[in-house]
């Protein structure tokens, strides 16, 4: 599998999830179609899994904590992203 390019985003442009998946396209070669639905799927198990309040761990990106700010009716919920360092984000060596 090729490495995906990396784009820079000035400004602070956020990535919209069709680039990801074009990303994933030139970096695998794999059809769109079939992207987009792994894509979609993968998302659908993270989301649930942070609405259910887990902290998602996603070696080399890092791991989602669930915050909870506030008390009562003003509670809302947050979520972080804890980037990995670079030893944790490259695979172990055999």
């Amino acid at each position: 599998m090729r490495e995906a390019p990396h784009r820079a985003h000035a400004g602070g442009r956020n990535m919209k999830k069709m680039e990801l998946i074009e990303q994933v396209v030139e970096a695998t070669g794999k059809p769109k179609r079939q992207v987009r639905e792994i894509a979609d799927a993968l998302l659908t198990a993270i989301h649930g899994q942070l609405q259910a309040g887990e902290v998602v761990v996603i070696p080399p990106l890092g791991r989602i904590v669930v915050r909870k700010i506030g008390e009562g009716e003003e509670q809302r919920t947050a979520y972080k992203l804890v980037l990995a360092t670079k030893s944790e984000a490259e695979p172990a060596s055999s």
